[in-house]
């Protein structure tokens, strides 16, 4: 199936509407998210958003109930592939569905990333870092709304604690990091990172700090 899924998902597109149960409709939702990600893969992002357009389409009414694990992953797909298209009014309403419906703040953040990303690729630096910092701290790290040189200064000393006796096969030895909300933290760290250095370079070092701390 995954040889052929663009020739699968077209040709039972086509009989679509035979599909009585929401059930079958559901697999070949799947099977749309399936060819959708393949696309974005190939970097054919016009053709990933009418296959996960179609996908959604097939969902219930009550999808974001019935059906929520794969709405999530058709819409925070779907938005992604119109980022890359720079569809962004399109994609907003996307991730204001996501947003709307997230049962959990886990299941926001990959909606929160497009969103930053869009936000950069628009320019509008500032609210892409205030989105992330909003992000950061509903994730447990909380930054000061002003940096002064104390904090800095306290950061680097934190820091330093951190990796004091520390060689670099030590640090290369230690154990993945498992904690959800902590790898969430360090994508949206990683994210807006480039975004501090360049529209809020004060803050920048804090953000560094954190990251290997």
């Amino acid at each position: 199936i995954e040889m052929h899924i663009f020739l699968v998902v077209n040709q039972m597109g086509r009989g679509v509407k035979l599909l009585k149960d929401q059930d079958e409709k559901d697999k070949l939702a799947l099977l749309c998210l399936r060819a959708g990600e393949k696309a974005m893969h190939c970097s054919d992002f016009k053709t990933a958003v009418e296959y996960l357009s179609f996908g959604i389409d097939l969902l219930s009414t009550r999808h974001w109930r019935d059906e929520y694990f794969l709405s999530l992953d058709l819409y925070n797909t779907v938005a992604e592939a119109l980022y890359c298209i720079s569809e962004f009014k399109k994609m907003d309403r996307y991730l204001e569905e996501i947003l709307s419906n997230a049962r959990t703040l886990q299941h926001e953040v990959r909606a929160h990333c497009t969103k930053i990303y869009a936000l950069g690729a628009r320019h509008r630096v500032q609210e892409a870092i205030d989105i992330g910092f909003t992000v950061l701290e509903r994730l447990g790290e909380k930054f000061p709304s002003k940096v002064r040189f104390v904090n800095i200064l306290s950061g680097l000393m934190k820091t330093k604690r951190v990796l004091l006796g520390k060689r670099d096969n030590d640090l290369l030895r230690l154990p993945d990091m498992e904690n959800p909300e902590k790898l969430a933290a360090m994508g949206i760290l990683n994210l807006i990172s480039t975004y501090t250095f360049l529209g809020r370079p004060e803050v920048f070092p804090l953000v560094a700090f954190r990251m290997v701390q």
